[in-house]
């Protein structure tokens, strides 16, 4: 049996999940507002599930390291995944995110975002959705 849903003290959004609904990647509303209202637990991944996301994971984690060192060498301060992480508090609502990529040089600020599959609608929405929000 799953676990009891726990109501956020409040509502909480990932700027990915806001993303995709942007995007028009995911038209579901309702499930949005179920996450962004409630403590939702992940179900069990099955070992195949486990395994398809590991592989996404080391793609992934390639393709940012390769951007980041890039970037270095450029002479920009990087911060890569967690360094970059942001959570805006407003009134009703919080605005949580986790940018791979910001990099930092004389005042400018570039954010990547690395993707190792097909392309999305919601994949420029991601990054926009970060670069609104970073400066708060």
């Amino acid at each position: 049996m799953a676990e009891e849903f726990k109501k956020r003290a409040l509502p909480s959004v990932w700027a990915k999940n806001l993303a995709k609904l942007l995007g028009g990647d995911n038209r579901c509303w309702y499930a949005a507002w179920m996450q962004a209202q409630y403590w939702v637990p992940r179900e069990e991944q099955t070992p195949e599930d486990r395994e398809r996301m590991a592989g996404h994971m080391r793609a992934h984690d390639a393709i940012t390291a390769r951007r980041a060192a890039e970037l270095r060498a450029e002479g920009f301060t990087v911060k890569v995944e967690d360094e970059g992480a942001f959570k805006v508090k407003g009134k009703t609502a919080e605005l949580t995110g986790k940018p791979d990529i910001v990099a930092l040089l004389s005042g400018d600020a570039l954010v990547v975002d690395a993707k190792s599959g097909k392309r999305r609608e919601g994949d420029a929405w991601q990054v926009l959705v970060y670069m609104f929000a970073l400066p708060l």
